[in-house]
């Protein structure tokens, strides 16, 4: 009886290690479409249009990557530089984080698109003290380069939406804007 529970035990520990060399099945509820696949960061460079002016802002994000397709995570941008906008030429400070969506179709081609989708909460700050909490609704378009597998490069392209803007004498699409960023993305995807 031993020599038998001896023997089945082995051969199940041999047939559970063989299954971990082996090639990942496909499974009802862990498809390749829908199991965790890494875990992606970096560097935002962004250039938005206010009044024909452009201004650089930084930021970043972090995300997990679900299918090699889809990551969901948070960013935060932040104006480098002073916003002037209006007929008395104003300054404002804007800041903004939310959650983001991106899809990345195609992701194993070394160039392939990527939409992104953020929306969250952002701060403007007058220069005379005054502020307000705003809600950004950021949707972009571009393309990605998978540089090396740790280390990508996107180009995007979209415009910024700003509501519940309630400073007085401006307006929801003062504050909204086109803009052109450059992302340099670090991580990994198994």
């Amino acid at each position: 009886m031993k020599m038998k529970t001896r023997c089945f035990s082995l051969a199940i520990a041999l047939l559970t290690t063989l299954s971990l060399f082996g090639q990942r099945q496909e499974t009802l509820f862990d498809s390749y479409d829908t199991f965790f696949s890494g875990i992606w960061g970096g560097t935002t460079l962004n250039y938005s249009a206010y009044e024909n002016d452009w201004k650089f802002s930084r930021g970043g994000y972090i995300g997990l990557e679900f299918g090699r397709t889809v990551v969901l995570g948070y960013s935060r941008l932040e104006a480098q530089e002073d916003i002037v906008i209006g007929e008395d030429e104003t300054r404002f400070d804007m800041k903004m984080g939310g959650f983001l969506v991106a899809i990345k179709p195609n992701s194993r081609n070394v160039i392939h698109p990527r939409i992104n989708i953020i929306t969250g909460r952002g701060r403007i700050t007058m220069e005379d003290g005054g502020r307000d909490r705003v809600f950004v609704f950021q949707p972009s378009v571009g393309v990605e380069m998978n540089v090396f597998t740790w280390f990508h490069i996107g180009l995007d392209g979209g415009y910024r939406l700003i509501a519940d803007a309630e400073l007085p004498g401006f307006e929801n699409s003062d504050f909204s804007t086109p803009f052109a960023q450059v992302e340099f993305r670090f991580g990994l995807s198994w």
